[in-house]
This record gives C-alpha cells, sequence and structure tokens, in this order.
C-alpha cells in the first residue's frame, strides 16, 4: 500500500516539469465533480500571488508586448525563462498569443540551442516544452511538435543522469584467481556428527527401571549385542549413539534407510503397535 507521506516525499524531489506531468496526467485521471472542486480549490490558492504575477499575465496575454519580450533573443537566459513564465500565465483561449510562443519555441528548435543541453538549461527547456505540451490554448499539431522534442529532450535527460551515475559507482576490482580450497585424492573424510539424529517418525522414547518385553521371547542381555524386535525376527543393531538432546526438532527420513544407515542404542526394544511405536530404554 502507498502511503500518502510517500507520495508527497516523492512528488518534493521532482524536477518541475516532472511535478508538471504528474499532476496533468492524475488531473485526467479525476472524475467531472472532483475537477470543479479542484479548479475551485486552485482559484482559492491562485489569489496568494495573483498580484504579483498580473503585471506578467497582462503581457503573456497581449500580443504585442509578448512580442517584444520573446522576439530576437532566442538563446538569451533571460527570455527563456520568460517564455517558461508566459506560457504558464497564457490563458485556454488565447490562440494568438499561443501561436506567437509555438513560433519562438519552433525558432529556439532551429537555432540548434536543444542540442548539447545539460545542467539547469536543459531542465528549463524540458519544463518549457511540457507545459506547452499539456496548455489547451495550443492545436493539436503545435503539441505533436512540442511532444516529438519533449522525447528527444527526455532521452537526453535520461542519458545524462546514467553517466554521472556511473561516475559514482566505485566498482571493486575483482581477481582473475580465486582461491579454493586444495582436496587431495587421499585426503580422509571425517565420518558425519550422528548426535543430533533421532528416532524414525512413530517412535517415541519411554524411561523405564525394567525393560518389559511384548513377547515370549527372551530379552537379551544388556552387554549381549543389541538387536530389534520385528515380525519376521531379531534384526542385530549397530553399536549405540546417544539420541538427540531435548528441543532439536526430528529429521524426515524413511524408516527402512535409517536402520540401514544409522545405529541405535543398544539398549532398546522396538516393538510393533497398532498405536505409535513405544521405545524402552532401561
Amino acid at each position: 500500500m502507498v502511503c500518502k507521506e510517500d507520495v508527497v516525499s516523492w512528488f518534493k524531489e521532482l524536477e518541475s516539469y516532472k511535478r508538471i506531468d504528474a499532476m496533468c496526467t492524475l488531473l485526467n485521471m479525476c472524475l467531472p465533480f472532483e475537477l470543479r472542486f479542484i479548479g475551485t480549490y486552485l482559484e482559492e490558492l491562485g489569489k496568494r500571488d495573483f498580484q504579483e504575477l498580473r503585471g506578467a499575465e497582462l503581457r503573456a496575454n497581449n500580443p504585442a508586448d509578448l512580442a517584444a519580450d520573446i522576439g530576437g533573443a532566442d538563446t538569451d537566459s533571460r527570455t527563456r525563462r520568460k517564455m517558461a513564465l508566459y506560457v504558464s500565465l497564457l490563458r485556454s483561449c488565447n490562440f494568438v498569443c499561443a501561436t506567437t510562443l509555438y513560433n519562438a519555441m519552433v525558432s529556439l528548435e532551429q537555432s540548434g540551442l536543444l542540442k548539447g543541453l545539460y545542467g539547469d538549461l536543459l531542465e528549463e527547456i524540458l519544463l518549457l516544452y511540457t507545459m506547452a505540451l499539456h496548455h489547451p490554448a495550443f492545436t493539436f499539431d503545435q503539441k505533436s511538435h512540442f511532444g516529438d522534442i519533449l522525447e528527444k529532450l527526455k532521452i537526453e535527460d535520461q542519458r545524462i543522469q546514467y553517466q554521472e551515475q556511473q561516475e559514482h559507482i566505485n566498482v571493486a576490482p575483482v581477481s582473475a584467481c580465486h582461491s579454493q580450497t586444495s582436496i587431495t585424492p587421499n585426503m580422509s573424510v571425517p565420518p558425519p556428527n550422528l548426535s543430533g539424529l533421532g528416532p524414525p517418525p512413530g517412535l517415541m522414547f519411554v524411561k523405564a527401571s525394567v525393560v518389559q518385553p511384548t513377547s515370549s521371547d527372551a530379552v537379551p542381555e544388556l552387554s549381549s549385542p543389541s538387536v530389534l524386535a520385528t515380525a519376521g525376527g531379531m534384526v542385530p543393531i549397530l553399536s549405540e549413539v546417544p539420541h538427540p538432546p531435548p528441543g532439536l526438532p526430528i529429521p524426515q527420513y524413511n524408516v527402512g534407510e535409517y536402520l540401514g544407515q544409522h545405529a541405535w542404542p543398544a539398549n532398546i526394544i522396538v516393538s510393533t503397535l497398532n498405536q505409535p511405536l513405544e521405545v524402552c530404554i532401561s
């Protein structure tokens, strides 16, 4: 789930042109009554800086003043910032001034200034073309042209960001020779540790002072070789191995494989029962 705080934090770190693009995308997804409310809310917010931007708004929507402010100085940084400001203050129905701004932006492209951009200059141009792309005063053909230029600028911006990231990455040198543990053919392998093994599932140890046989067969002495009582007779068992301490999980395995590979305590007798098997230890 995306939290509101995460979205706000992400939005604050974006560049200006990315914030404009994100807000326009979100507004296009709103319902009609939501848009009317947002419009009323934005109108109230706009009153904060209304007087400060009043003069620039009048010049942005006057064809004569607009042509005088942005004409003849395509490469001037002050003029480019003024163009971005005028696009933001342009009224949605002022198609004459929109055409003037479009011609100025086309002249900006033809001058070759859009090639090799980086840093703040690239962000200024991206902001200018992003606002023009979403502004309703421009025609569809004009917006299509802005979109083509904007895609090229975004690719250039991504390329620059990728190069900056690569410069800050410190790649540790990796040796071609890796040390490996040498193993000789005659090396003896130590036996596995069987202290953690337990009886097969279904068996449990029952401590008793005297071992009670489950049949009339004689119980072998403790000193004699240990046997396992089964339906087919007595099966000898290997030397004893201590049972696992309490609290350790019992591994899952096959009983037949267990009897053939692992040893049991020497003083136990296992009998076949319908209920879970019991193992008696004296």
